[in-house]
């Protein structure tokens, strides 16, 4: 079984559907209902973790992929936390040592290294959720922990977020904003094909973001 938090909507709906189009069992957590959504829960809700674990316990599971995240700056600091790094955890505290070969990627963002001061508590959460994998990484295992730091992706929610897309894409070297369904794919091949290599790792796609220094 192939699990994704964050399947009703993005990368994590995207990657559902790939899942699904190659005939492998998938089993998707989200807040919403929606088509890809097998389990309805609200990772706010971090003390009642044990649910899903409840739900997914008679699975041999074959990835994790967890992608996540409330960007939404009136919320709550705890909620953000809960809902973009803590439950995660908490749910990987709970499942590691029944996991065997499988593969675990958390969907972190550019903004867990070089925000900007609207972010604060978003920011903070996506760095906090790579110190996490980092974590599980290095504990003994034949299990592989990775983590994607992704950069601008044209989303739903991206375009909720943003007042226009033009403003994101006329700073970037491309031009243009990557693909969800393209993001999705790259997520599938490294999950199926590449999990030997991948414990430890951080897998930056940011378009050139990152290596951009603006000064007055």
């Amino acid at each position: 079984m192939n699990i994704i938090f964050g399947s009703a909507s993005g990368i994590g709906n995207s990657l559902y559907q790939t899942y699904k189009s190659n005939k492998q069992d998938v089993y998707g957590i989200d807040t919403l209902k929606s088509e890809a959504t097998d389990f309805v829960f609200n990772l706010e809700n971090v003390e009642n973790i044990k649910e899903i674990v409840k739900q997914t316990n008679d699975y041999k599971i074959q990835s994790i992929t967890f992608c996540v995240a409330n960007q939404n700056q009136n919320y709550n600091v705890s909620n953000i936390f809960n809902t973009n790094v803590l439950s995660f955890l908490e749910f990987l505290n709970e499942v590691s040592s029944n996991l065997n070969n499988c593969v675990i990627s958390a969907i972190s963002s550019v903004h867990a290294v070089s925000s900007n001061p609207n972010n604060l508590y978003y920011a903070s959460s996506k760095a906090a959720l790579e110190s996490g994998i980092k974590n599980f990484a290095i504990r003994k295992s034949n299990n592989a922990y990775y983590v994607v730091r992704l950069g601008a992706t044209d989303t739903k929610k991206l375009r909720q977020n943003v007042g226009s897309i033009d403003s994101i894409t006329s700073i970037l070297p491309s031009g243009k904003i990557f693909d969800e369904a393209e993001v999705s794919n790259f997520i599938y091949t490294l999950n199926s094909n590449f999990k030997n290599l991948l414990n430890g790792a951080i897998i930056q796609i940011d378009n050139g973001v990152l290596s951009m220094l603006k000064t007055d």
